[in-house]
């Protein structure tokens, strides 16, 4: 992460706590006030109306599709590069990589024609079991952004470098972007954070993205090629997609085997690098470490049957 250590006094100097709090949206700020506020939150569900039955944030994730009439919540670490990818070339762009900017979020309309998008649409989006997809977002921020590339770098200042500060404030040291932190310190750092929206949206429970009770299909991850033939049929859609290179870890099992477990929760991302695909997630677990991270996202587990 030379890389990175390189261009570290100069992201400080220019002010990298300014950077971070650019990267915090508005609408965060404003869940932060309202979870603390209840009564705030229900002044600003009535005033939003927001169909989704979630506050007002939540409806910048959730992609509106005119031509095909559906709507698709789209979560972090669940195949959604593949699927917004598929969703762009829906609306006929051919060349869809760096098409974010097409693609339109039920928060971005007016709260009518909203409602009325959300009463008429199919609506539907995918989850993963939690701890799965935990691993796959430490691996995709932490370890992958070694490689060098501004994209990669830029990733990990938005999303990793908030939480490598903080780990690294609490141990009342200095940051050192080339050790970064290990999976264990970083599922310890989300177990303390109570509030979700406080969490990135790579690691923030699929919970406060989705209700069941609010979509008219929830896919799974691990069954993403049956589920998603399913959406196509359901929508007459010919388009497909390729989701193979959605994650390197392989989906096995669904609870924790400490017979398989290597030490990887102790390994730098450094060292997760050149070892390449990893073979199962759970092999970032101990036992005691798998209950830590089964107890934060309890109502992911519980809500969507894990």
């Amino acid at each position: 992460m030379k890389f990175l250590k390189k261009n570290q006094d100069s992201f400080v100097e220019k002010g990298i706590d300014k950077s971070v709090k650019k990267h915090t949206s508005r609408s965060d700020l404003v869940l932060r006030y309202i979870r603390r506020y209840p009564l705030v939150g229900q002044f600003f569900n009535i005033i939003f109306s927001h169909p989704a039955g979630l506050y007002p944030a939540a409806g910048q994730y959730c992609l509106v599709n005119d031509c095909y009439h559906f709507i698709y919540c789209s979560v972090g670490r669940v195949a959604s590069g593949s699927l917004r990818i598929w969703f762009l070339k829906t609306l006929g762009y051919k060349e869809p990589k760096g098409g974010d900017a097409f693609l339109y979020s039920l928060g971005s309309y007016k709260a009518c024609y909203a409602r009325n998008c959300w009463r008429e649409y199919f609506k539907f989006a995918f989850v993963r079991h939690p701890l799965s997809r935990l691993v796959s977002a430490y691996h995709r921020i932490f370890v992958m952004t070694l490689r060098k590339g501004y994209d990669h770098q830029e990733r990990f200042f938005r999303h990793a470098f908030p939480v490598v500060s903080e780990v690294y404030r609490r141990q009342n040291k200095t940051p050192d972007l080339d050790k970064s932190i290990t999976f264990q310190e970083f599922v310890e750092y989300i177990a303390s954070v109570e509030d979700d929206v406080l969490l990135d949206e790579h690691w923030r429970p699929q919970s406060w993205f989705v209700r069941p009770s609010k979509y008219d299909f929830i896919g799974h991850f691990e069954s993403i090629g049956d589920d998603f033939r399913f959406i196509r049929e359901k929508l007459n859609i010919e388009e497909s997609i390729d989701y193979s290179h959605e994650s390197g870890i392989s989906q096995k099992g669904s609870a924790c085997n400490t017979t398989s477990n290597s030490n990887l929760s102790q390994k730098l991302p450094s060292s997760l690098l050149r070892m390449g695909p990893i073979s199962d997630y759970r092999s970032f677990y101990t036992a005691q470490l798998w209950d830590m991270a089964a107890k934060r996202y309890r109502n992911d587990i519980l809500l969507f049957t894990y």
